[in-house]
Formats: structure tokens, sequence, C-alpha cells
């Protein structure tokens, strides 16, 4: 329902239509986003999005006012005419309104609506022939926010069961191989791999060549979405050793055309296995099969004995082996905070992997890689298997045994990782030290924290 008052859209938050919003763009284009690090919409800085309270906090039921400006074209002045559509809606399927602002009677306008239930409530702008121009939310009592799905009642001896199989039955096996050509300036870089079950985790290592000034403090990362790092881009420093771990099984490439070849094989090997999907292949790979056949499974646990490894060198200090990691590499820190005992502290940011059964829950948009949604084969038996294992992977299980200081960022108009995901996990995590820088308005790519204040807390200098 709504209504012109004033020049300015009022909308009462009432369910008044089902539509599946960003859904609706195309998905390829989405996922190839994601993995680059770039905003999911390609925001065009026409519009303009405010809220009447600073902290974009809201009680259910009270009423929040967005205020839209509309530029004629970024940088330039407000439009004084045409047109752009609205909708109100939960960061999901759930529509309150909607609508179309004539720019020549009002620029800025203002949109109202509210919330029922703890979530986050979105404002869509698009022009008129549909192009997304900005998207804004409010949050609604966020500290009650919760999983889509109840976690699995076996899901911690699941995970301690595996940890424990593993160490009995597959050999560690490190293997270290120096590369000459990378190791210069008093570093020292490797390539470096672990057993797990089926196979093995690749990475990279670097530490400082004169192991004499150590101990060194270790920092461990993992990549975003996508065929992950170049072996020649993943860092070094003289103060710190270094673990970068891929999310793939094969080695960290040295050039593009052996990263897409060895990534295109993984994708296919899981096509022919799952059949056409919308989206990547690997990281629901294996979720129609089993737990166990799941593409993260050995996936986690290599990289968390991989840690311990690092972690028990002469030459690291114990005291301050940090993670920090985003989107994908932010599931895998709440995976890698929750499972190892080494890490003594983690940045997490705008984690993927979390509430990934979310669209169960009042038909919001699940945390990537959104398995459901994308999923184009809707056979009930396949859907029933995909929902009985994808939980085992949720990071908001996980969320709840962390206990080491941590600090996670959410963006509130991130469009691949949604808010309402990482308040899920950020809500059910335990330690006493924890913090949740908000991006409000900001997007997957944004910065959503004070990276200089994260990495001095990584840092141990504050």
């Amino acid at each position: 329902m709504k209504k012109l008052i004033a020049g300015s859209l009022v909308c009462a938050g009432l369910v008044v239509g089902m539509s599946q919003g960003a859904a609706a763009n195309d998905v390829v284009a989405r996922e190839d986003s994601l993995s680059v690090g770039h905003p999911i919409i390609n925001l065009d800085g026409r519009a303009a999005v405010t809220l009447d309270r600073r902290d974009a906090t809201y009680v259910c039921g009270q009423e929040a006012t967005f205020t839209v400006a509309i530029k004629e074209k970024k940088g330039g002045p407000l439009a004084t005419s045409g047109a752009v559509r609205w909708r109100l809606d939960n960061y999901g399927a759930h529509v309150f309104a909607n609508g179309t602002a004539d720019l020549a009677k009002a620029n800025p306008f203002t949109v109202k609506g509210t919330l029922p239930y703890p979530g986050f409530l979105r404002l869509v702008v698009q022009d008129e022939k549909g192009k997304q121009l900005r998207a804004y939310s409010a949050a609604y009592e966020p500290e009650k926010i919760r999983t889509g799905v109840p976690k699995p009642a076996d899901f911690d001896s699941f995970w301690d069961n595996a940890m424990a199989r593993l160490e009995k039955e597959v050999p560690l096996d490190p293997q270290i191989e120096p590369v000459p050509e990378l190791s210069k300036n008093g570093i020292t870089v490797c390539r470096v791999s672990f057993a797990t079950f089926g196979g093995r985790v690749y990475g990279a290592l670097s530490y400082p060549t004169d192991s004499t000034k150590g101990p060194y403090p270790l920092s461990i990362n993992c990549p975003g979405a996508g065929p992950g790092y170049l072996l020649k881009n993943v860092g070094s420093s003289r103060s710190q050793i270094r673990l970068v771990m891929s999310v793939h099984g094969f080695p960290l490439p040295m050039d593009d055309a052996a990263r897409k070849a060895a990534y295109e094989a993984q994708e296919a090997k899981y096509r022919a296995i799952h059949g056409p999907n919308s989206a990547r292949a690997y990281p629901v790979g294996g979720l129609t099969v089993s737990r166990e056949a799941a593409h993260y499974f050995p996936i986690i646990l290599g990289i968390n004995r991989a840690v311990n490894w690092a972690a028990g060198r002469p030459d690291v200090d114990k005291r301050r082996i940090t993670y920090s990691g985003a989107s994908q590499g932010g599931g895998f820190g709440l995976y890698l905070a929750a499972l190892n005992k080494n890490i003594t502290r983690a940045y997490i940011g705008v984690p993927a992997l979390a509430d990934v059964m979310g669209c169960k829950a009042d038909g919001r948009q699940s945390g990537w890689p959104r398995i459901l949604e994308f999923e184009t084969q809707k056979d009930p038996a396949r859907l029933a298997k995909i929902e009985k294992n994808a939980p085992y992977l949720d990071g908001a299980y996980f969320a709840e045994r962390i206990t080491i200081p941590v600090r996670l960022s959410v963006g509130y108009a991130d469009e691949s990782c949604a808010p309402h995901a990482v308040l899920a996990a950020y809500n059910a995590i335990p330690s006493k030290d924890k913090k949740l820088y908000h991006g409000i308005g900001g997007v997957h790519s944004s910065p959503n924290a004070p990276m200089a204040v994260v990495n001095r807390w990584l840092a141990y200098e504050e």
C-alpha cells in the first residue's frame, strides 16, 4: 500500500507481493564480480540514500525513513525530470511495497517502511529500464538474527570425529618446495602441500630467511571465491611468516593460463557429477552425494592441519598466530577460528558460507553460495540431499566454537554475503572479545571496516 504525501512516497510495511529481488540479476555476472572482489551490482554513482537514524538500527515495527537523491549523472546536479523505481523488501523474497518516484515532483524523495521481525529492510532503487542504481538497508534488532534452519544435532561430533579420523588414517606428508625465482631480499618463498582425505591441499609459505631474528608472527589467509591466487601474488614480508592456502585441489599456478586450465578442469569434474547449475560448481560440489563428498570437507580439514604444521615451526611466535580473510576467505576464517587451537586472533571480513539455508527463514537471501537459490534442478530428492548436507558447512554453526578475539565486518548493502547472514554468524560467537564493524550502505567490495585499525590489531599493536 502506498500514497503520495507532500512529495514523499510513504509505504506501509505490509507484504504485498513476492519477488526474488536481487536474485533476478544475471547469476554468472554476479559470481564473476564476487570472484574479483567487485560490487555485485555495478553502481553508477547517481543515487545516494540515507536513513533517519545514523546507526541504521531500529526496533521491530519502528518506521524507518529512507531519503533518496538522484543525480542526472555521476557527479552532476540533481535530476529534475524522469522517474525511478523503488522496492522495499526483507533482503529477499518478501516485498513489502514498491512504486515509482517522479523526479520532477520530488527529488530528493523519501520512502518509509518497517520490518516486523529481526532482519534487514532493504530499499532497492532502479532506473526506468530496471538497472539497479542503489541498494540500502536498515537493521531491525540485528542482535536477534539467527540462522534460517537449526544446527544439526551431530554437527560438533561430526567435525570432531572427522579431525580425529584424518590424523589417524592419513599421514600429514608435508611437501615443501622452495621457489628460487620468488625467493629474494631476505625472504624464502615455497610451494607447500599437505595430505587430506582423497588428495591434498595446496598453498604457499613465505618466511624471513634469517631465522635468528625470530620468532616471527604467523599470518594465515585463504582467498575469496573463484580460481584463487597466483603463486607470484601471495605476498611476503621480512617481519612475519605468511601461509596462504588455496581452497582448490590443485597447486597454486604461476600464471593465468595454468590457473584457468586447472580451475576449469575442477569445475568440469563437478559439472559431470551434478549436471547444470546457475553458479560456480565447486562451492556446491559433492553436496548432492554426502557431507564427506562435499568439495570443502577435505579442504577445511587439510588447511586446519596445515595451520597446525606451520604453527609448530621453531621460527613462529606462538603468541601471534593470526588469520585474515574476506568473503570466501571470511567463511574459512569462521571454520579455522573454530577448529584450530593455534590461531590467536582472526579478522573475518564479510564472510561467505554462513546462514547457507537462510532462504528457509522468511524467504530472506541465503549466505553465499546461495545453494538453493542458484539450484536449477528441482528434483525433490536432489534438493533434500542438499538441504541435509549443506548445514554441515555453515560457518554460523562453526562460529559457536569461537572463543579467541575476533573482528568481523558486514556490508548493509552487500548483495552477495547478505548482512543478516553475517549477523547470524556474529551473534553465535561466544568470544568475550569480539567486535562487528558496520558498513552502513557498504557493498561487498567496500572496506566496511577501518582496515588500518584492524591491521594494527592483527599486529598486536593495540
